[in-house]
C-alpha cells in the first residue's frame, strides 16, 4: 500500500487548506498527527484537530485581528460531519488573547450567537468591566442580568461591593457556592 499524500491526510483528519494558511496546521504536525490516528482506536477526526487548535492558541502570547477572523472562518471537512465552529469560538474566547476591542468585535459573528458561546462571550466582557471599573448600581445591574457564577464570585471578591450587592447575592446568587460566600461576606459587614 503507497504511504498517503499530504491532502488524503489532510482530508481524512478534516481539515480543509484553511488551516494551513492560518498557520494552525503544517506538514509535519498533521502527519504525526495522522501516524497517531493510523495506530490509534480513535478515528474521531474532530478529536485531532480539536487538539491542533488548542495547540496552537497556547503557543501564542496574542492574536492579531486578522488572525482571529481566520480562526473563525476555519472549516471543518471530515467524514465525521463534526463542526466544531461553536468549540473554536469558546476555545478563543477562553484563550484570554483577544483584546477589548477584538472582543466587542465578536459580540455579532454567527459562532458566537450559539447559547454557549454567548453565556461566555457576556461573561468576558463583564469580567473585563470588573477589571477597569469601581462598582457602580450599573454595574451590579449587569452582574445580576447576566446570571453567572464566575462574574458573581469575582464581584464577590471586590472591596467595593456595597452591603446591599452582598445581600442580594446570598439571597439569589447564582447557585449555592455564591450565596454561600455572599453569606459569609455578609458576617464580616455584621462584625466590622
Amino acid at each position: 500500500m503507497s504511504e498517503p499524500t499530504l491532502e488524503q491526510i489532510i482530508l481524512t483528519l478534516g481539515y480543509t487548506q484553511q488551516w494551513a494558511e492560518a498557520g494552525v496546521i503544517d506538514e509535519t504536525s498533521v502527519r504525526s498527527q495522522f501516524e497517531t490516528y493510523v495506530l490509534s482506536d480513535d478515528k474521531n477526526g474532530e478529536h485531532y484537530r480539536h487538539c491542533a487548535f488548542a495547540g496552537y492558541l497556547r503557543e501564542k502570547e496574542r492574536l492579531s485581528d486578522h488572525e482571529v477572523q481566520c480562526l473563525l472562518a476555519l472549516e471543518d471537512r471530515g467524514d465525521d460531519g463534526v463542526n466544531l465552529e461553536v468549540s473554536r469560538a469558546i476555545m478563543i474566547l477562553d484563550s484570554e488573547l483577544l483584546t477589548d476591542q477584538q472582543l466587542a468585535d465578536l459580540a455579532e459573528h454567527p459562532a458566537v450567537a450559539h447559547s454557549a458561546a454567548r453565556r461566555l462571550y457576556l461573561r468576558h466582557l463583564v469580567l473585563r468591566r470588573l477589571r477597569r471599573e469601581s462598582m457602580s448600581s450599573s454595574l451590579f445591574e449587569v452582574i445580576q442580568g447576566c446570571d453567572d457564577e464566575a462574574v458573581q464570585r469575582a464581584a464577590l471578591e471586590r472591596d467595593d461591593l456595597a452591603r446591599e450587592h452582598v445581600e442580594w447575592l446570598a439571597l439569589e446568587g447564582r447557585n449555592r457556592r455564591v450565596r454561600n460566600i455572599a453569606r459569609q461576606r455578609l458576617t464580616r459587614f455584621r462584625d466590622g
